[in-house]
């Protein structure tokens, strides 16, 4: 009953939100990069309803399709919703390898979720600025992909225990960021896996059994770009 009422108590100011900015959508005047902006916000309105309608078990759990897609077109999506936090607190966002113009097959919405996950908890484990770094890389199972920080680190005390729904360390958080992205690791046949550099920070890698075809070169992206 919990469950039911957040959906629907949530979901009409979602609809209401989506609605709105449908509407600016389809005015010609709007520019590109407004667009850009305002198509992020219906994408990530309908993956909220989604997490609604699962919360409340009427509605079955779909099976996402893989698409093709490029790890620099998920990585600037995911930099597009953290990159005014990140700028706020000096944090340089950073797309690095030769692999982020690779086409890859995967599913594209969970893939997001995961790395969005990821660097949010990067971005909050930053105390002052710093790098967070995403790349990607053919690996033995198919394609890895990392995203590293260069914040203090897990203490190796508390190493054990980061997969544990509900436990945190950080004032206001939910402790459910890395086992919710582990559980969407698995839901698309891959592993992940945490390394503790003896530089600092965390790298979170991610394993996927996945296509990968040959990339067009090295580039490299920064801050989003």
């Amino acid at each position: 009953m919990l469950s039911a009422s957040l959906a629907h108590e949530v979901g009409n100011p979602l609809a209401s939100i989506k609605t709105i900015v449908q509407v600016h959508l389809r005015d010609p005047g709007v520019e590109h990069g407004a667009r850009e902006v305002l198509e992020t916000v219906v994408s990530e309105v309908d993956r909220l309803a989604a997490i609604l309608a699962r919360m409340t078990g009427f509605a079955r759990r779909p099976v996402e399709p893989s698409v093709q897609v490029t790890a620099r077109a998920i990585f600037n999506r995911v930099a597009l919703l953290i990159d005014a936090e990140a700028r706020n607190k000096g944090v340089e966002l950073e797309l690095l390898d030769e692999s982020l113009s690779a086409v890859i097959t995967v599913q594209s919405q969970k893939l997001e979720q995961v790395l969005l996950n990821l660097a949010v908890n990067a971005l909050q484990a930053i105390e002052g600025p710093g790098k967070i770094t995403i790349s990607a890389h053919p690996g033995a199972r198919g394609i890895e992909v990392a995203v590293r920080d260069t914040g203090p680190g897990i203490p190796e005390e508390m190493r054990s225990r980061i997969f544990d729904p509900f436990y945190t360390t950080k004032d206001g958080g939910t402790g459910l960021g890395l086992p919710i992205a582990r559980q969407l690791v698995a839901e698309m046949g891959g592993k992940m896996r945490i390394e503790h550099p003896e530089s600092g920070g965390v790298a979170v890698v991610i394993e996927l059994r996945t296509g990968m075809a040959p990339s067009s070169g090295p580039s490299r992206a920064r801050d989003g770009a």
